[in-house]
């Protein structure tokens, strides 16, 4: 452990429009000593659902998002893929793991069945509104609780940009609705065939080797 670690930012920034500084595609990492305000907000809520319930506040999210069943992109044995009622931005789609368990201790074939889902996901995306740029994020809790509620992942794409509303209220505008979204997607999904091969994940001349945790 890193005493000065607070918290771990994984994301993607695609095009320009979306933040992208160079022209390949990467995903970034980066590590703060700090805990930031969207997370340490969604922190303190965890814990009073937890107080109040006993229950994880994104497990409850989740299960009243299944049993709805209108913003639901698709769901798999490991992962549920929805549209989240309070959007960011249009055709915002968020991965969920059914069951808990930390990020950093997915199996191999965990990460391929999730690798299967970021593809599907980008390429309902793409068939709805094509070229977009757009940012892939990871939240995870803070690094002094790494179980106060499970981490998820969310597709955003970026077809207009922040302006001065934004900036001055913290409110996004949203010109699409997540159940239009999600009806949308849904029309492009491509089949379910389970995790992705490991072959599919890398570039020539790379291999995929797992470690032993030391």
């Amino acid at each position: 452990a890193v005493p000065w670690l607070k918290a771990v930012c994984v994301f993607r920034n695609e095009g320009v429009g979306a933040g992208a500084s160079l022209p390949h595609c990467h995903s970034q990492i980066l590590a703060t000593d700090f805990v930031g305000h969207r997370v340490a907000r969604q922190t303190r809520r965890a814990e009073q659902s937890r107080e109040n319930s006993g229950r994880c506040i994104v497990a409850e999210w989740l299960s009243g998002e299944l049993d709805a069943d209108v913003r639901v992109l698709r769901q798999s044995p490991d992962f549920a893929t929805i549209c989240p009622y309070a959007s960011r931005v249009p055709w915002q789609s968020r991965i969920v793991p059914l069951t808990s368990h930390r990020f950093d201790q997915l199996s191999a074939p965990q990460i391929l069945a999730l690798a299967g889902e970021l593809h599907a996901v980008a390429t309902a995306v793409h068939a709805v509104a094509p070229n977009l740029a757009h940012n892939v994020v990871v939240t995870l809790p803070p690094t002094a609780a790494p179980d106060v509620f499970r981490w998820h992942i969310d597709v955003l794409p970026r077809p207009n940009r922040m302006a001065g509303f934004e900036f001055g209220t913290d409110v996004d505008i949203l010109a699409v609705s997540p159940e239009t979204a999600a009806a949308q997607l849904r029309e492009h999904l491509p089949p379910a065939t389970g995790p992705l091969a490991v072959e599919a994940l890398f570039p020539d001349r790379f291999t995929w080797t797992e470690s032993d945790g030391e």
